[in-house]
């Protein structure tokens, strides 16, 4: 789970909502990694929850 952004474009972008900056093709690559990212934190969690004693 993504607790906060860095700022508001960012989230923007999280969002799927176009900003200014940067241009659409970095935004779509941003986009793309903090989807791999959330589910990374995703996988990672059911991980460690099958490793709990």
């Amino acid at each position: 789970m993504i607790l906060s952004f860095g700022d508001k474009d960012t989230e923007s972008i999280w969002n799927g909502i176009k900003v200014k900056n940067p241009p659409v093709e970095i935004q779509n690559v941003g986009r793309r990694k903090l989807r791999m990212l959330k589910l990374l934190m995703t996988i990672n969690a059911w991980t460690n929850y099958g490793n709990i004693t």
